[in-house]
């Protein structure tokens, strides 16, 4: 199933257009009393939910500890998925 299942984090900064690059230290999750809104920390979707966003790829960058440990913590849980 994993391979099945792209995890995503929404960062609460919006752009108007895609950027062509993001210095990832500038972007937050915020929190849900945010006027600006907020992102999800961990947003665990499947390939095809994830693909009718259509994304594409910006750069990449490494997965950091703090993002590592939602996933973790989502495998531990049994780990469900939006579709």
């Amino acid at each position: 199933m994993s391979g099945d299942v792209v995890h995503v984090r929404l960062y609460k900064e919006k752009f108007r257009e895609r950027p062509q690059a993001v210095e990832m230290g500038t972007l937050s999750l915020g929190s849900i009393d945010d006027l600006d809104g907020f992102g999800v920390g961990h947003l665990p979707l499947s390939r095809g939910t994830f693909g009718s966003w259509l994304p594409a790829r910006i750069q990449n960058d490494p997965v950091t500890d703090d993002e590592l440990i939602w996933v973790s913590e989502w495998e531990k849980s049994g780990g469900g998925v939006w579709n």
